[in-house]
């Protein structure tokens, strides 16, 4: 089965102690549309994901949201298990 949704806590430029605000985020890649996802709120907070792939993001993050937040604080990324 193909994987539809590519999603990374983003490393380099955006990290813990440069970005801009106080926010905790991910990103999700699902073909050419990207999304930024506060891992808190689960809230897009840019992006144009289509409708359905944001249901899954969303759905995704809350099932792994700890789990975000201590790679994000640690900045010690991994993969994590995709939806069933």
């Amino acid at each position: 089965m193909e994987r539809l949704l590519k999603l990374d806590v983003p490393r380099g430029t955006l990290t813990k102690d440069t970005i801009p605000t106080r926010d905790i985020i991910f990103h999700a890649v699902y073909g050419e549309y990207v999304g930024l996802f506060n891992i808190e709120t689960l809230e897009m907070i840019e992006g144009d994901l289509p409708k359905r792939a944001k249901k899954l993001v969303i759905e995704w993050a809350s099932i792994n949201k700890n789990e975000l937040k201590e790679m994000w604080n640690s900045q010690e990324f991994h993969k994590l298990q995709p939806l069933d």
